[in-house]
């Protein structure tokens, strides 16, 4: 119980379930205390609800505020293509990103990327014979796994 009101309380005048109201209140805790804000206002005013939209209205406040704390995160990414060697790169670790991005050239230029890989990297600049001693060697461990 929290100021003499209970957590299922509070869960059903915000019109969520307890659990819902707990991952809020893990994951923003300033939402938390922007209600509790709005509920002391409301008491004031003899008010027991909080409506939808004033909640909506209030995460967005609260969201703004939090953006603010923040430097954003940059969304760009180079690509380069060589269309004389058939070859794009994008730099990107990101598989998400990286599926995006194949998703999108497929559905833009209808051609189909293969995913440069250290071991596609090394069978286009090996002949014949060192890809097969390629084949045959086995993954070295260089640390111990956890």
């Amino acid at each position: 119980a929290r100021d003499g009101v209970s957590e299922k309380d509070i869960a059903a005048r915000c019109g969520v379930s307890v659990p819902q109201l707990r991952r809020w209140r893990a994951q923003f805790p300033e939402m938390d205390e922007a209600l509790r804000q709005e509920k002391e206002r409301m008491r004031e005013q003899n008010k027991t609800f909080i409506s939808r939209e004033r909640k909506k209205e209030l995460k967005e406040q609260v969201m703004l505020r939090l953006r603010q704390r923040f430097l954003p995160v940059p969304g760009e990414f180079n690509v380069l293509w060589a269309t004389d060697k058939n070859e794009v790169w994008f730099a990107s670790t990101q598989n998400k990103m990286i599926d995006l991005f194949m998703e999108e050239f497929l559905k833009t230029f209808e051609l189909h990327l293969e995913q440069l890989t250290p071991y596609t990297l090394a069978a286009s600049m090996l002949d014949e014979e060192s890809l097969i001693r390629l084949d045959q060697l086995e993954a070295t461990q260089f640390a111990p796994l956890a």
